[in-house]
């Protein structure tokens, strides 16, 4: 049975960032970091850690200073959202050429290697993190190592939306030990790369709350395409989803669902409800 839901009322809350049976997150380092792999020292990043695109000025400057030159072979930044799912710009070349007008580089040679990123209104509002790495001449694994992170919170000046959840897709009852497949449909006004996370809620028919061993009770639903972990059929096309299973025990009778989505600024979705018989 599929429902339809088209233009819910917005209600906005703030939520926390979910885990269920696996992590969601990568914990992501900062400052600088691994420079016990490589021969040079990253002294000091010349950067803001804010940024709003405008059509007058839409390239993001990008600096940092390094002890020593002489054994970089090859040196670069990524862009990508912090919690770690998606990048946006990868390998920009970090270059000490005292090119202004192309690199930002002001003077040639001072170990102080320049970058200049080219932020879109495309991306998404949100914090991300510029991820530096390098290749060195000396170096017989000729391996790129990671040797800092920076943070930048960036705003894409439009309004935002929240997300909106429009359909659910899931049969209207069960039995224990079945799996069940849970699916939602999301949109939202600014891409779907503003939404950071789609969730469920779980309640008994005795109406409490669903709690799993850590105390989580918002649970994540998947849009990665993972369909034998998941039940996702398709990465990225806004259906979220998950499977659920009801082990023995569990009593009978009607179950309530509450689904919600969040997005990258904190705005969040128009709860639905959906009810399930347990048989």
């Amino acid at each position: 049975m599929i429902f339809s839901f088209l233009r819910f009322k917005r209600h906005l809350f703030v939520v926390s960032l979910l885990t269920l049976f696996v992590a969601c997150n990568e914990e992501l380092p900062s400052g600088v970091i691994d420079t016990s792999q490589v021969n040079l020292i990253v002294k000091k990043i010349i950067a803001s850690g804010q940024f709003s695109y405008s059509q007058v000025d839409s390239l993001y400057k990008f600096q940092v200073e390094i002890d020593n030159s002489d054994n970089v072979l090859d040196f670069w930044i990524r862009l990508r959202l912090s919690d770690g799912s998606e990048a946006f710009i990868d390998q920009l070349p970090l270059k000490d050429d005292g090119d202004l007008s192309n690199s930002g580089d002001n003077r040639a040679g001072d170990n102080i290697y320049s970058a200049l990123l080219p932020m879109s209104k495309q991306f998404p509002s949100g914090k991300y993190v510029i991820e530096g790495f390098v290749l060195e001449k000396n170096d017989p694994s000729s391996e790129t190592r990671k040797v800092f992170s920076h943070y930048l919170d960036y705003s894409n000046e439009s309004e935002n939306y929240p997300p909106e959840i429009t359909e659910i897709m899931a049969p209207s009852s069960g039995n224990v030990n079945q799996r069940i497949t849970l699916s939602v449909r999301v949109s939202d006004s600014n891409g779907l790369n503003d939404i950071a996370e789609v969730y469920y809620e779980l309640y008994r028919p005795d109406g409490t709350q669903v709690q799993n061993s850590q105390g989580i009770s918002k649970f994540p639903m998947f849009d990665d395409g993972n369909s034998s972990i998941n039940g996702d059929v398709t990465a990225d096309d806004g259906v979220y989803t998950v499977f659920l299973t009801f082990p023995e025990g569990q009593p009978s009778g009607q179950w309530r669902f509450i689904f919600g989505a969040r997005d990258r600024s904190g705005a969040v979705s128009n709860p639905v409800e959906f009810d399930f018989i347990l048989n």
